[in-house]
């Protein structure tokens, strides 16, 4: 990773942050983990969607299903400090199933 896009940027900068620096350092976390490219965009964030991004909703069931569980996968890895076994554990899984999710959502596996 070598950096962030200016959506991303933006994003951070609109974002309340209601929560403290561990907040953010989980966003970074979580991020750097759905990034695909060299760069951080805004939707690897994952930041609260505005009543503006509602417009854009996504209707196909697939797509959402797939979205809901990369992003659950995202978050239970940086809750558990990239600990495969934990983040399974939290996710409702086995380890292999985690491995193939890994795999089909092209995420990257820490350690």
């Amino acid at each position: 990773m070598s950096g962030y896009s200016d959506d991303a940027i933006n994003a951070l900068m609109a974002h309340d942050w209601p929560g403290n620096i561990r907040e953010l350092q989980n966003k970074v976390k979580s991020a750097a983990l759905m990034c695909e490219g060299k760069v951080i965009n805004a939707d690897d964030l994952m930041l609260a969607v505005s009543d503006e991004d509602d417009a854009q909703f996504e209707l196909n069931l697939k797509t959402t299903r797939e979205k809901a569980e990369r992003a659950a996968i995202v978050k239970a890895l940086s809750f558990c400090d990239g600990n495969l076994t934990s983040a399974a554990k939290h996710l409702g899984i086995t380890r292999p199933t985690l491995y193939y999710l890994l795999d089909k959502y092209s995420l990257k596996q820490e350690g």
